[in-house]
């Protein structure tokens, strides 16, 4: 952060913070506040609702087009929710079974952004539907590509890597 902030970088350091560190409580384990660390470097910081799409979307929209004007580095802290665990398997003992089921019923973003659009007449419910199913076809269609794709070769390890002046 530091030296995005000295060298005015378009960088945006975001910060997705369910409350753990794979089952720490950050409230336990953090010192100090998340946003506090952005703006001590001059950093234009945010803290945003993570299960907000909307208020993600236009922080995001903000701090990408300052970046794009250089006006150098910004902070998302943004705050929201995990439905599932941090990994594959991962049994969620770490919080309450309450506390899991109030994320899963009320809190999934999901779930908040569909009920918002549905409410505000922007899309409904079968525009929605056929846009999953539009994302879950390209999903699976990447999946059989990265599947069938060649192995890399050793001489593809270095590509990319190093810029030669």
């Amino acid at each position: 952060m530091n030296m995005a902030a000295v060298l005015k970088l378009p960088a945006i350091f975001v910060c997705e913070d369910n409350g753990y560190a794979e089952s720490t409580a950050s409230e336990y384990a953090v010192g100090g506040k998340i946003l506090d660390r952005g703006k001590a470097f001059g950093l234009d910081s945010h803290e945003v609702d993570g299960d907000n799409f909307f208020e993600v979307y236009e922080t995001s929209k903000h701090v990408i087009e300052n970046a794009r004007n250089g006006k150098g580095p910004a902070l998302l802290h943004i705050k929201t929710s995990k439905v599932y665990g941090h990994f594959e398997g991962d049994a969620l003992t770490y919080r309450t079974k309450e506390e899991n089921e109030e994320i899963k019923n009320n809190k999934d973003p999901i779930k908040i952004f569909k009920k918002k659009v549905i409410e505000s007449r922007l899309l409904e419910m079968q525009q929605l539907d056929e846009i999953e199913n539009e994302m879950k076809s390209k999903v699976e269609k990447s999946i059989l590509d990265s599947k069938s794709a060649d192995f890399p070769t050793e001489k593809d390890l270095l590509t990319d890597v190093y810029v030669k002046y």
